[in-house]
């Protein structure tokens, strides 16, 4: 499997790029795990928190999920597309802030996909390995001649 940047697997543009990077060697065609560094200059860094709210723990696994999906897209010839976040089930506990200076890993799996539709087992750990969440995620993505431009 080749390597690439992570802005060539995600349908964004920075600053909306939120995750620093995927880990090749624990990377499968079915699963991924990337991470998130936290820094003052972090999207949406809060001085007060001294860190991201916790809110963005779902974007962070959004864009892990997106950047597995990129992956494959690129691995096939394809270019990545968007998705969408249709559910989460069982999503937590979400932490109230991801703190300054700490490296948090994302992992996702694929439970399912017909190509348009997927399910995705993910997890969030701290620079320890302790889980701070787990849950699932559903997808969707539309057909390319419908989804909107990058």
């Amino acid at each position: 499997m080749q390597t690439y940047p992570i802005e060539r697997l995600l349908p964004h543009r920075n600053p909306m790029i939120l995750i620093d990077g995927y880990i090749p060697e624990h990377t499968t065609d079915e699963s991924i795990e990337t991470y998130v560094e936290i820094t003052p200059v972090s999207p949406f860094y809060e001085p007060r928190l001294g860190g991201v709210p916790g809110v963005f723990a779902l974007e962070y696994i959004a864009q892990t999920l997106a950047c597995l999906i990129g992956l494959r897209a690129l691995e096939s010839g394809r270019t990545p597309s968007i998705g969408y976040v249709i559910g989460a089930r069982r999503l937590g506990p979400v932490p109230v802030a991801f703190l300054k200076g700490c490296r948090y890993l994302l992992r996702g799996t694929i439970d399912f996909s017909d190509g348009a539709f997927a399910s995705f087992a993910c997890s969030m750990h701290d620079d320890t390995g302790a889980k701070l969440l787990d849950g699932t995620i559903s997808c969707y993505r539309p057909p390319p001649d419908t989804a909107p431009e990058r």
